[in-house]
């Protein structure tokens, strides 16, 4: 982590600086780690009352036969925030890739769809990945990019 922080700032900032902002990174994976475990308990009800979904604006073009798209890379606690905008009917569409073991691929298949989410794996072609757009066109669709953003336009886009 040190090393990364080293080479974004360069000689920008001051080796107490650099460490500072990787101890505050380290930080962050624990608090998203520990959130993400909690999530796996909760039920839908539980993210409709301990969470908030901000999309009027797409619930009406939604309703007015309006599509739309929306992507995103993976910020923040990502699997989090899939699963509250599923819990809260928002329709999603996450691209991934699959996972190393069988175990990891079934609970992380079970997770991202429990709320109804859709799964569309990376490694599929191009059509495969990309056939998406003119059901999204058709009516709004979340779509996620499961991945660090500079990899995810890269691999996926």
């Amino acid at each position: 982590m040190l090393t990364n922080v080293q080479l974004a700032f360069g000689t920008e900032k001051t080796s107490a600086e650099l460490l500072q902002i990787a101890r505050k990174n380290y930080t962050h994976y624990a608090l998203t780690g520990l959130e993400w475990i909690q999530s796996i308990t909760w039920r839908r009800q539980d993210f409709l009352e301990r969470t908030e979904c901000h999309w009027v604006d797409v619930q009406k073009r939604m309703n007015e036969g309006e599509g739309g798209l929306l992507l995103t890379s993976h910020l923040g606690n990502w699997e989090f925030a899939i699963q509250s905008a599923s819990a809260h009917g928002m329709p999603c569409d996450v691209i991934v890739k699959r996972q190393g073991t069988r175990m990891a691929q079934d609970f992380l298949e079970w997770f991202r769809t429990r709320f109804g989410a859709g799964v569309i794996y990376e490694s599929g072609t191009t059509r495969d990945i990309f056939g998406f757009w003119p059901e999204a066109l058709r009516g709004f669709c979340f779509r996620s990019v499961h991945g660090p953003a500079h990899r995810a336009s890269r691999e996926v886009f």
